[in-house]
């Protein structure tokens, strides 16, 4: 993931290790490790202070940028984390499991929480977009379904609709 200020890039691997880099300099500025396991996704907040991770032990994690304090498992998934996204205004965190599930979390400094889980998808999802107003959440299933939701401003689902390809003779 990329800073918005595009002097940072952030990423992630299966060694377990996230890393921020300074775009800029071309160096790396900090290495961090608090998965047990394999780190698929990872994202920065919209100010670039706070980064969120999803990993194949099943945990979305959240960590202050330059913070002694470990990161907060923020929550967890049935299966292997495979997408993650702030909201455009950094308040909630949007997660994709292999199981299919969509997860809304809000947090702060002093608490986590599930708001919602979507179970729209019968495979993993392997991509979740949130639209430049913030009133649309796409998911994208490994499957070829994508799946569109009109969200209020507090990240709620409104409604939500299939998109289907009509070239598809099935």
């Amino acid at each position: 993931d990329v800073s918005r200020k595009e002097d940072r890039l952030l990423t992630c691997s299966s060694d377990n290790f996230v890393k921020i880099w300074d775009l800029d300099e071309g160096v790396e500025l900090q290495t961090l490790q608090f998965h047990d396991a394999a780190v698929i996704c990872c994202a920065l907040d919209p100010r670039g202070e706070w980064v969120v991770t999803g990993s194949t032990d099943h945990t979305v994690r959240l960590y202050e940028i330059g913070s002694e304090t470990p990161a907060v498992v923020v929550g967890r998934h049935d299966e292997a984390v495979c997408y993650i996204r702030f909201s455009r205004d950094g308040q909630f965190i949007f997660s994709a499991g292999a199981e299919g599930i969509v997860r809304k979390w809000e947090w702060s400094v002093a608490y986590q929480v599930a708001t919602d889980t979507t179970p729209d998808h019968d495979s993993a999802i392997s991509s979740i977009e949130i639209s430049v107003t913030g009133r649309h959440l796409l998911s994208l299933d490994t499957d070829g379904r994508c799946i569109v939701r009109l969200i209020d401003w507090r990240g709620n689902p409104l409604a939500s609709f299939l998109l289907t390809d009509t070239d598809d003779p099935a």
